[in-house]
C-alpha cells in the first residue's frame, strides 16, 4: 500500500513539475503583454483570446509530454502494481487539468483533446517502463 502511494505522490510530482517547466518554455515563445497582472481574471481571458492557435498546440504537446513522463515515474516506483497507479496519477492529473481550464478559458478543442489523450498517454507512459516486462 505505501508502495502504491508514493508511486502516485511520485508520478504526481513529476508531472506537475514537468507541466510547470513546459508552460514555462511556452510562455517564453508566447509572453503577455508589459503589464499584465496574473491575478486579474478578465486580463487572462483577454490574453487568452490574443494567443495563436500555435500556443495552445504547444500547451497540448508539454502537457502530454508531462503526463507521459508522470505515467512513467509512478510505474518505475509502482513495478509490479503499475497499472493502478499509473491510472490514478493520470486521473489526479486530468482533475487538475480540468479544474484549469474551468478557471481558464481555453479553446473546445483543447479541452476535449485532453480528455481524451490524459490518461491513455499516461498509461502509455507506464506501460514503456513497466508494463512490457509484466
Amino acid at each position: 500500500m505505501k508502495k502504491r502511494i508514493l508511486s502516485v505522490l511520485a508520478g504526481v510530482a513529476t508531472g506537475v513539475f514537468l507541466i510547470s517547466i513546459s508552460e514555462m518554455v511556452n510562455h517564453h515563445f508566447y509572453p503577455p503583454p508589459a503589464g499584465f497582472n496574473p491575478n486579474d481574471k478578465e486580463a487572462i481571458a483577454a490574453f487568452m483570446k490574443t494567443l495563436p492557435e500555435s500556443a495552445f498546440i504547444g500547451l497540448l504537446i508539454g502537457w502530454l509530454i508531462s503526463v507521459f513522463g508522470a505515467g512513467a515515474i509512478s510505474a518505475l516506483v509502482a513495478k509490479t502494481v503499475w497499472k493502478k497507479t499509473v491510472l490514478i496519477t493520470g486521473s489526479i492529473l486530468l482533475l487538475a487539468a480540468i479544474a484549469n481550464m474551468v478557471m481558464i478559458p481555453h479553446p473546445f478543442w483543447l479541452k476535449v483533446a485532453v480528455l481524451v489523450t490524459y490518461l491513455p498517454v499516461c498509461y502509455l507512459g507506464g506501460w514503456l517502463v513497466a508494463g512490457r516486462n509484466n
